[in-house]
């Protein structure tokens, strides 16, 4: 997906369900895509507790990749009798 943010294009990639850039199964897709597309920003979406998504979190800073981190914790609805 491509965006314009005022004079300047922006080429949005998703690579879902990454939890690391060890290229041992369909992560070796987006690591390729992280590591030779050279990005202007990764925005590192944690859905779970952050503890999920430091390894990865690590990965990406270590890799000098400029980036962003979002953690989005998903707290469940209680319901009371």
């Amino acid at each position: 997906m491509k965006c314009v943010v005022g004079e300047q294009r922006y080429e949005i990639i998703d690579t879902p369900g990454m939890y690391s850039l060890m290229p041992i199964t369909e992560e070796a897709v987006g690591r390729r895509i992280l590591l030779h597309a050279d990005p202007h920003v990764v925005v590192h979406v944690i859905i779970r507790a952050i503890s999920n998504g430091l390894p990865m979190t690590l990965q990406l800073v270590e890799a000098g990749l400029p980036l962003a981190v979002v953690n989005i914790w998903m707290r469940p609805n209680i319901v009371s009798a």
